[in-house]
């Protein structure tokens, strides 16, 4: 948490507990890149490990490929379908287009309302069912170590990740690749579960691809 705490100048970031709100401002001079929807849409989809067949829904697998390869447009609510299993909202997504800001997701929310209300019983039961609800994707499998974490905080527990997701969390978050709102609320949230070495090599990582790319506001 204290990592987090420590740089509020750089990163812009509210901190209530668990609840992590980040409001990222453009520094004058940096560069953002201009991408177009369907390269933002790939560029997203690979950043968190998902597989057109876990995106597409309903819809035929060569939908989603013309549109990454803007052979295509779509309506928004076939959008808000695909962009849901990549846990970047709407807004985030169309933001990203024209330079705005962010929004996070309402599964965040649940967590923080549990949390901040050090309700254990809500995090075993919001675990449990998201473990039932939802397939074992690379963004699904965050939320529940997100929720773990909180469950092992509020119960005092001092033991750290297990080595194997460790690796899974670090492998993810260093990999080269943009950090998007979503790879800044990961590590915001499960850095208590790991070793300090592991969170100093993550947040290295972290404030180089702030530096490197951040989403502008006008906020």
């Amino acid at each position: 948490m204290l990592l987090f705490l420590a740089y509020p100048s750089i990163l812009g970031v509210h901190v209530n507990m668990k609840s992590f709100v980040f409001w990222q401002k453009i520094k004058r001079g940096v560069h953002v890149l201009d991408y177009s929807a369907g390269a933002i849409y790939h560029e997203v989809r690979r950043r968190r490990d998902l597989r057109i067949k876990e995106v597409k829904g309903d819809l035929h697998q060569s939908t989603i490929s013309h549109l990454e390869h803007d052979q295509s447009d779509m309506t928004l609510r076939t959008m808000v379908k695909i962009l849901r299993p990549t846990f970047m909202s709407a807004e985030e997504f169309c933001r990203l287009i024209d330079n705005g800001s962010e929004t996070s997701t309402a599964i965040f929310k649940q967590i923080a309302h549990y949390y901040d209300s050090t309700d254990l019983a809500g995090l075993y039961d919001l675990l449990a069912s998201y473990k039932e609800q939802n397939i074992l994707t690379t963004p699904n499998k965050m939320v529940i170590l997100m929720i773990q974490s909180c469950i092992d905080e509020l119960s005092q527990h001092e033991t750290l990740f297990s080595k194997e997701d460790c690796d899974f969390v670090q492998d993810y978050l260093l990999r080269p690749g943009r950090w998007f709102s979503f790879e800044y609320i990961v590590f915001a949230n499960l850095a208590f579960s790991m070793p300090a070495k592991i969170n100093l090599r993550i947040s290295k990582k972290m404030f180089h691809a702030y530096q490197q790319f951040h989403l502008p506001s006008g906020w």
